[in-house]
């Protein structure tokens, strides 16, 4: 039987065999792991790394350094992977592994297909599989190059995909349910405008107008003074159905261009 060996990236960077925790080392080495791990085709350049370990000061000995995590890493992930050397870079090839941020972009696609079509109970099961992968900020013991660099991607992946489990969870009715956790996610993010109308449109069905025209103030007036600007088009528009007492055009559409959104 073939070893298991699986990667998380979505919260600290880790590697399990067979359900145990490999010991891959400090920052540095998560660092390297990760950026092959992420990389498009995983394939990571020499100038690449010296960026992500050292950023602007790299020291004489990069290159033995970096050979020395490459070749520390080979010995402890074992036959799951190889890294192989390439024209002056690094490639990952994953046989038998598994990683955690592939199987979250796999089950978000699979669910905006299924809202797609307005099958919400299956899109809303696959989107929060997907949500589920993340065990925290993703890259916490790695770089502060390499998280400066891949972390706000990543995490607009994952509110686009809280916003279409949201539209799925509207489409089965689940407003009350899920209030607490988009009430959550707009205080940590008060400039996602989508995110705060969800929460309008949310409390509206709730019966709660007053409290969904209150969001929206709170919203306007922190996107005044954290940015200098005011609220987009969909944000606008929901506050005025909400204020004509109609049900806002979001909960249909699930996005502002009328359909849910996939990740890169």
């Amino acid at each position: 039987m073939n070893a298991a060996l699986t990667f998380r990236v979505l919260g600290p960077v880790e590697a399990y065999l067979n359900g145990q925790a490999v010991g891959i080392g400090g920052v540095k080495p998560r660092t390297v792991l990760a950026s092959l791990l992420l990389a498009p085709g995983r394939t990571v350049h020499d100038a690449r790394f010296s960026e992500l370990l050292w950023e602007t000061t790299p020291p004489r000995t990069q290159a033995a350094q970096l050979y020395t995590y490459i070749s520390r890493l080979r010995r402890t992930l074992g036959s799951g992977v190889q890294i192989v050397r390439m024209h002056g870079a690094y490639q990952l090839r994953m046989s038998s592994a598994s990683l955690d941020y592939d199987d979250f972009v796999d089950l978000s696609c699979r669910g905006v297909a299924r809202l797609a079509v307005g099958e919400y109970e299956p899109a809303h099961a696959l989107l929060s599989t997907a949500v589920e992968q993340w065990t925290g900020s993703a890259l916490t013991n790695t770089t502060r190059c390499l998280a400066d660099a891949e972390l706000p991607g990543l995490t607009e992946e994952y509110l686009t995909a809280i916003e279409n489990k949201t539209t799925a969870a509207l489409g089965l009715g689940w407003h009350e349910r899920i209030v607490p956790e988009l009430t959550r996610l707009v205080a940590e993010h008060p400039s996602r405008e989508h995110l705060r109308a969800q929460l309008m449109a949310t409390l509206y069905l709730c019966g709660r107008q007053s409290d969904a025209l209150d969001v929206y103030h709170a919203g306007r007036r922190a996107l005044s003074a954290g940015w200098g600007v005011d609220p987009g088009v969909e944000l606008r528009k929901t506050y005025q159905a909400i204020l004509e007492d109609r049900i806002p055009d979001i909960v249909h559409n699930g996005s502002a261009a009328g359909h849910p959104l996939a990740p890169h």
